[in-house]
């Protein structure tokens, strides 16, 4: 299957968009947005279909769709499977069920829940990264993926690197910098505060003491460029990964860490389950000793296979998706 016969149908603006333009897909947004598009949206009134940016499209040359998670899917894939019977659809999670997304609301679930219900009525799969939601809700199962970019050759500046939203992890955060300055190694820690209820939900931590964190991480309040993110991580030597609870699926970290060639820390105890696992690369917070961790951090990187790191570029992950029975 060509490139030019698969469309993502997602957020252009944001990281997923970029990447996979950057694969060389293409990516198209929801719907249009207009004054009057965000009124239907938020109230749910009926037609949001006249909205859809799809309808610009030409679907019937398409042989496969895959719509990351949105509330409004239903109305995508009604239109899509009326204009194309054949090709192959895909609704694709990339956040754990009731963590993040969609479905990180009640009026949110009941949706997902009852998108699951119509996938023979309208002949597509829901598919997961989250192993343990893939078996909870019947979904087919696919690897994390993002792009992997050619990064140049740099001095490396920290040891360790994470960058990523509150979602409860600070105190996880702060207590393992505290750990990593212990033993003599640098941090650059990245905290994104950008949403109202950031650094309020799942933690102790009073909104008093932001001032505190700053001198201990750079706490910001509005998105990073994914290509600034990309610089740091080509600075360190290690990559931090805390994945929220209740998580059953790789983060990008993990990815990112494989790529480029970066040690990993991560409490994702089942990330050894993988098939890139190595413990010269990997360090599990809760299972390694943290006696250790000094002398992980500074020794060499042990190489994947090509074959492996393959399945979970882009083009890995689109090709599990043709496979699909």
């Amino acid at each position: 299957m060509e490139k030019r016969e698969i469309l993502i149908i997602g957020a252009p603006d944001n990281f997923v968009g970029k990447v996979f333009s950057d694969a060389g897909y293409e990516v198209i947004p929801y719907y249009r947005k207009t004054l009057i598009s965000r009124k239907h949206r938020i109230f749910n009134f009926p037609k949001m279909e006249y909205y859809l940016f799809i309808k610009n499209i030409e679907v019937e040359k398409y042989k496969l769709i895959i719509i990351f998670d949105f509330i409004y899917a239903e109305d995508i894939i009604k239109y899509v499977r009326r204009r194309n019977k054949y090709c192959k659809i895909i609704y694709w999670l990339w956040d754990t069920i009731g963590s993040a997304g969609v479905t990180n609301s009640e009026e949110g679930l009941k949706y997902f829940k009852d998108l699951i219900k119509k996938q023979k009525l309208y002949n597509f799969t829901i598919s997961s990264f989250d192993k343990n939601d893939c078996i909870k809700y019947k979904l087919k199962y696919n690897n994390q993926t993002t792009y992997r970019y050619n990064l140049a050759n740099v001095k490396l500046e920290f040891d360790t690197f994470f960058c990523g939203r509150e979602k409860g992890r600070i105190n996880y955060l702060i207590e393992l910098n505290d750990l990593l300055n212990n033993v003599m190694i640098n941090s650059k820690i990245i905290i994104c505060l950008t949403k109202k209820n950031d650094f309020k939900n799942n933690t102790n931590i009073e909104n008093e003491r932001l001032s505190l964190l700053c001198n201990k991480f750079e706490i910001i309040h509005s998105k990073i460029d994914y290509k600034e993110i990309l610089n740091y991580i080509n600075k360190s030597k290690c990559l931090i990964d805390i994945v929220q609870n209740g998580q059953c699926g790789l983060s990008w970290r993990a990815l990112e860490a494989m790529f480029y060639r970066k040690k990993l820390i991560t409490n994702f105890k089942d990330i050894k389950e993988y098939d890139f696992y190595k413990k010269d690369n990997i360090f599990i917070i809760g299972e390694d000793d943290l006696n250790n961790i000094k002398n992980f951090v500074n020794t060499g990187y042990v190489d994947i296979p090509e074959n492996i790191i393959k399945k979970y570029t882009i083009d890995g992950w689109i090709e599990n998706f043709i496979n699909f029975k």
